[in-house]
């Protein structure tokens, strides 16, 4: 292999002299070519991609397969192989006579690297949250990508979820040569939302402009002034009564029954408009009371407060 590869490496550095027209591309060549001269693969590779990026060569996309196999990127180097025969399939007989030998080590390669290819399976435990990216080395997968085995290079790698708030779920592994493996990930919990904070409500209000608590006070003593006054007429009225049946013998009285008959007459209207008047103002006192304005009611409640978090 060692021998095919050197012969690759000559081969398209001859292409890239002799063909060269993008400078920027040709300068990249060239550094990618002596940094695989010197086994400097992971320095090699991005130039060699970089100059076919510029300059979409064949030669440039073959020499970049042969630095990818030698840094043992296999799965890499097996798609830029694939894409070489590819490009090759199409080339007229006078472009296919100009890559010499390059078929063969591509086909020779091909076949020895297939089987060394590891694949990887990524699966999401539960459902992906809307907005939610699932990330394989920094690149987003789509949905098809999920549960499929796919072919990547061996090494080190990293499969993320990336919230829309930002959280997110690593998972980190190696994978072997020709190994298959399966990583399941479960998202991960958002971030909690902002703490709740218990907060009292303004103290209650005087009470408003045009209320009637001075009347319903007002009310309520003149029913107790009423209802004493009834009281004490009835209690003098009653009080009266022996008299009157001491000095009276049917409807015929002497002085002293008749001053006390007068009297407990007029006792008793006093006392009936007492017990009137104060049973009129305890009504009015109640339903002033009633219909008494109220001020605010004191409350607590819990309001959601935002706090200032950095993250």
């Amino acid at each position: 292999m060692r021998k095919s590869l050197a012969l690759a490496v000559f081969l398209v550095a001859g292409a890239a002299a002799a063909d060269g027209n993008d400078a920027a591309a040709a300068t990249l060549f060239d550094q990618g070519l002596a940094e695989m001269e010197a086994s400097h693969y992971d320095a090699a590779c991005p130039k060699l991609a970089e100059s076919f990026h510029l300059d979409p060569r064949a030669g440039t996309l073959f020499t970049l397969a042969e630095c990818e196999a030698r840094g043992g990127k296999t799965a890499s180097a097996v798609t830029h192989y694939g894409d070489y025969q590819a490009r090759f399939e199409r080339m007229t007989p006078q472009e296919r006579v100009k890559q010499k030998e390059r078929p063969a080590i591509a086909e020779r390669q091909l076949a020895a690297l297939r089987p060394r290819v590891p694949e990887l399976t990524i699966k999401v435990r539960g459902s992906l949250p809307d907005g939610a990216v699932v990330k394989r080395d920094g690149v987003p997968l789509g949905a098809p990508s999920l549960g499929t085995s796919l072919p990547v290079d061996p090494g080190p790698h990293e499969v993320t979820i990336v919230l829309a708030d930002g959280t997110m779920a690593k998972e980190t592994f190696d994978l072997r040569d020709a190994e298959k493996k399966l990583v399941e990930i479960a998202p991960p919990s958002p971030r909690p939302g902002p703490p709740l904070a218990r907060t009292a409500t303004p103290p209650p209000a005087a009470p408003a402009p045009g209320g009637h608590l001075g009347l319903t006070v007002g009310a309520g003593a003149l029913s107790v002034v009423g209802l004493g006054v009834g009281t004490v007429t009835g209690i003098l009225t009653l009080g009266k009564k022996s008299t009157i049946d001491a000095n009276c013998v049917g409807t015929t009285c002497n002085a002293a029954g008749k001053d006390a008959a007068d009297a407990s007459r007029t006792l008793g209207l006093v006392s009936t408009i007492g017990f009137i008047a104060g049973g009129a103002f305890a009504a009015a006192a109640v339903v002033l009371f009633i219909t008494e304005p109220k001020g605010p009611r004191v409350s607590v409640g819990w309001n959601r407060v935002q706090l200032e978090t950095s993250w």
